[in-house]
């Protein structure tokens, strides 16, 4: 079985068509929070709760899209450890049924650590130009930051695998950046990912929707950012490790060696010190299940030795050329061949691993 929860502020009457809609597809039960509402909504959260297959929870206060999922995150998980996973949807009704069912398909397939995420046509004329604009610029930043094209970053409809919710609970963020703050894990962990083009609806032009286009749009700015910034931290040790083995090598080991065979003696010596440090900070405990298989290890040492080669020879040709201390140019240089690596990389290993269902 597959669940749909629906975070809810001051619903309108619509909402009660729209869950019973859901659960007679043999989507439930329908879980319901109430995000604080005014007591002036009581009387559908009540009309809700009546529905056979639709449960109500409550927040006595408003408290944000991202903690009223992660309450219902923690009951499903509770009450349903058998079910395969869930669907999120908004309270809008801007998410339509047969996409819904769509995703739920996708999940009923089976495997584990599967996300799947709905993405609209953002050119669509239907879209509010605040709409379009928050969203592409979040998606570009994204896609810079972590290598994957992800277009409609901001899209409530999602599905997950029930194996994945509890880590999802953990995720920081209480509001609309919560959302954002998702994808990011996914990406760092390399989940799979499932786009699905979904039909674009906005009521009213979307002036029922609770999103602040510049306050929740600059949080989560700050929030990609972020978790980007918490994701690469932990390579800072490596590359400082990178930079003082190279200097030492340069300057007191190797002090006599021509600068050719110098620098690529100190280029190896470094880079084998920090990959060697590297693992160490991503590895605390070595087991056999830390053992890639033979064809990623082999791919992984070709890229390595590629990037040492490519560092090897600028950092040469700009110390012949440029009256510059040459620790800083190896800094400069590894800077740039690591940034392009990142978006190489990513990118590659994301087209591989996403998947897009017509």
């Amino acid at each position: 079985m597959v669940s749909v929860i629906i975070p809810s502020l001051n619903p309108d009457t619509s909402l009660i068509n729209y869950v019973k809609k859901i659960i007679q597809n043999d989507l439930k039960p329908v879980i319901i929070i109430n995000d604080g509402s005014s007591c002036a909504y009581d009387n559908i959260f009540n009309e809700l709760a009546d529905i056979e297959g639709c449960i109500v929870l409550s927040h006595e206060v408003n408290r944000g899209k991202g903690a009223a999922l992660k309450t219902a995150y923690k009951y499903f998980i509770e009450n349903y450890p058998n079910h395969k996973g869930i669907i999120t949807a908004d309270a809008d009704g801007q998410h339509d049924i047969a996409d819904i069912i769509k995703i739920a398909g996708i999940i009923k397939q089976g495997g584990n650590r599967k996300a799947i995420l709905g993405q609209r046509d953002l050119y669509n004329k239907n879209v509010p130009f605040r709409s379009r604009i928050g969203n592409a610029t979040s998606a570009l930043l994204f896609s810079i930051l972590y290598g994957c094209n992800i277009w409609d970053t901001q899209s409530g409809l999602r599905g997950f695998t029930s194996d994945l919710l509890k880590y999802m609970i953990n995720i920081k963020g209480d509001r609309y950046d919560y959302e954002m703050n998702v994808l990011a894990y996914l990406r760092i962990n390399n989940i799979d990912i499932v786009k699905i083009p979904i039909k674009t609806i906005y009521i009213n032009d979307n002036k029922g929707s609770h999103f602040r286009t510049f306050y929740d749009t600059s949080i989560i700015f700050i929030r990609i950012l972020g978790s980007f910034f918490a994701y690469i931290s932990k390579y800072v040790t490596s590359i400082l490790t990178d930079i003082l083995i190279f200097a030492l090598c340069f300057y007191v080991f190797f002090i006599d060696v021509e600068l050719a065979p110098k620098v690529l003696i100190a280029t190896i010596i470094a880079r084998i010190g920090s990959s060697i440090v590297n693992y160490i900070i991503n590895h605390k405990k070595i087991s056999t299940h830390d053992i890639p298989p033979k064809n990623k290890v082999i791919k992984y040492y070709l890229f390595w030795l590629a990037q040492l080669i490519v560092s090897y020879f600028a950092v040469l040709e700009f110390s012949l050329t440029e009256k510059v201390n040459i620790v800083f140019i190896k800094l400069v240089v590894d800077l740039l061949i690591s940034t392009i690596s990142y978006q190489i990389q990513k990118r590659l290993d994301f087209k591989k691993k996403t998947l897009k269902y017509q």
